[in-house]
């Protein structure tokens, strides 16, 4: 059993309230924003500057939810 799984089921194993002290601790430990060295927030940047650009490449959140709805029924 890897160590993920094994404090994973030692975590399920705790009392509600444990578990949730648990995860507030784990929240509070990570960054509050991505910071400028990862590269996902430097491609979100790229990516909504080439919106601001070029909005005629975007698509609406309707058609966003078709899409998805044909591609994983």
């Amino acid at each position: 059993m890897s160590f993920v799984a094994n404090v994973e089921e030692q975590a399920l194993s705790l009392t509600a309230r444990e578990r949730g002290e648990l995860i507030t601790k784990l929240l509070r430990s990570l960054p509050a924003f991505p910071s400028d060295s990862d590269v996902g927030l430097a491609e979100a940047k790229r990516r909504r500057e080439e919106m601001r650009k070029h909005p005629e490449i975007g698509i609406s959140l309707d058609e966003l939810d078709r899409r998805m709805k044909e591609r994983y029924p």
